[in-house]
Order: C-alpha cells, then sequence, then structure tokens
C-alpha cells in the first residue's frame, strides 16, 4: 500500500514540497515487512504556522507524531508507545497512555528523510541509531574547535602575565583571604546556621509531639509514666550512692 497520498484535495494551498515530505513519512514509520495489512489513522492539523501530523498505526501500538513548520522544515518527530493502564488499582476501567520512546529534531529529521529517499534507511529504523550527515559532523566539529580556542585565548588573557594592551596594567590573580578573615567568615556562617538548627529541633519536638498524640491518649501517657518513673528510679540510685559515700 503506498501512503504517499494521505492528504485531501482542500490542502492545494498548503506547499506541495510539505505534502510529499509528509507522505514519506507516514510510508517510512507504517511500512513494516510482514505487516502491509497494517492502515494508520492520519491526522493532519495546522496551527500558529505549525503543522502537526499524528500516525496512530493501530496494532502496533505505535504512535508517531511529527511537527513540521510551514518553510517544509521538520522540527520534530517523537515515537510514542500506547499503554494501557487502570485508572486507580483496583479498578476494572483502564485509560490508554502515550509513553515517548524517541525524539528526533531538525537536521537529524531531514538526515531520516535524506536516507529514506536514497534507499539506504534499514528496517524498523527507529530501533536502531542514526548518525548525522557528514556536512553537519563536520559543522559541529568545526563550532567545537572555535569554542575551544575561544576558551582557550580568554584563559591566556587573564593570567599574570599578560598585560591590558590598551591600559598596559598588569592582570593579578585574586589573593588570598588570610587567616583571619576565614574565621571570621566561619563566625558569621556560624551564627547564621545555630538559630536555623535551634529552629528545626523546635519542629521536630513539635513533629514528635504531634506522632505521639495521633498514637492515642492512653500510648502517651503510658510513655510518659515509663519516662518519670524511669527519671525517678535512676535519681533515687543517685541519692542512694551520695549517702553511702557520706556514711563511709
Amino acid at each position: 500500500m503506498c501512503f504517499g497520498r494521505v492528504f485531501d484535495d482542500d490542502m492545494a494551498t498548503l506547499e506541495q514540497e510539505g505534502n510529499d515530505a509528509l507522505g514519506e513519512i507516514v510510508e517510512m514509520v507504517c511500512s513494516i515487512p510482514g505487516r502491509e495489512e497494517i492502515v494508520p489513522l492520519v491526522t493532519h492539523t495546522q496551527r500558529a504556522g505549525i503543522r502537526y501530523l499524528t500516525i496512530d498505526c493501530g496494532k502496533l501500538s505505535m504512535v508517531w507524531k511529527v511537527e513540521m513548520v510551514e518553510n517544509s522544515y521538520f522540527k520534530r518527530i517523537c515515537l510514542y508507545k500506547r499503554i494501557c493502564r487502570p485508572i486507580r488499582e483496583g479498578a476494572r476501567s483502564s485509560k490508554n497512555f502515550l509513553m515517548p520512546v524517541k525524539i528526533w529534531e531538525g537536521t537529524m529529521c531531514h538526515q531520516i528523510i535524506r536516507l529514506h529517499r536514497l534507499g539506504e534507511l534499514r528496517d524498523v529504523w527507529w530501533n536502531y541509531s542514526i548518525l548525522p550527515s557528514r556536512a553537519y559532523r563536520d559543522a559541529l566539529n568545526k563550532s567545537y574547535r572555535e569554542s575551544m580556542t575561544d576558551k582557550g585565548n580568554e584563559s591566556a588573557e587573564g593570567s599574570p602575565q599578560n598585560r591590558d594592551s590598551t591600559s598596559g596594567v598588569p592582570s593579578f590573580a585574586p589573593r588570598r583571604e588570610s587567616s583571619l578573615g576565614l574565621r571570621l567568615k566561619k563566625t558569621r556562617v556560624t551564627a547564621r546556621v545555630r538559630p536555623m538548627m535551634r529552629t528545626m529541633t523546635k519542629i521536630m519536638f513539635a513533629r514528635t509531639l504531634t506522632e505521639m498524640a495521633s498514637k492515642g491518649r492512653l500510648k502517651v501517657m503510658r510513655e510518659i509514666r515509663v519516662r518519670t518513673v524511669g527519671m525517678l528510679r535512676k535519681r533515687a540510685l543517685r541519692i542512694a550512692a551520695m549517702l553511702r559515700n557520706m556514711e563511709l
């Protein structure tokens, strides 16, 4: 089945080149060997100067979304997998969700179209890595080398050995702070942190009381009684030891 003509005649106002490219996208994403009986459901919309194409491949549980601007430039190609999950745990009714699998943007979209036109696109191509074109890789390498050269020049200009060409004033590295300055800075930080720690301690104590109250009144009273008896027992043992020492 040929998917090249998936658009109606009332779309004659749109660019024919964009229609052909979108038709190729439909042919690429749904033409799988052994699954020629699949007829995709294609939905086309346009708003704010961007054309949106949604391709539902049905039995394959794959949904494609394509974005193209008016000048036939692909903005994004997205592959989603349809999954069915219950609305809530234990519920019989379920709902379909689209889980993103892969996204191609800009130049990579046109590289996919180019490989398809050359007959070099593999079957089930979305499961493999697609390298960008050589020209795009060369441009990336060139921009990377230029950025690294600019960084090297900036670091060389900021070194203490170099001088400003306009003023002749040497640029020195910032001086290290003295031990006294570091000590004062540490004191200021500590003065800020301590009130925060006190506030955190109060919050944790209040939270503990809230948790104890949520357990029930009897449990809270029982825990308070156990703690009080323990403290009284320790105090009694301490007083008995003091009296024993006085008798000796």
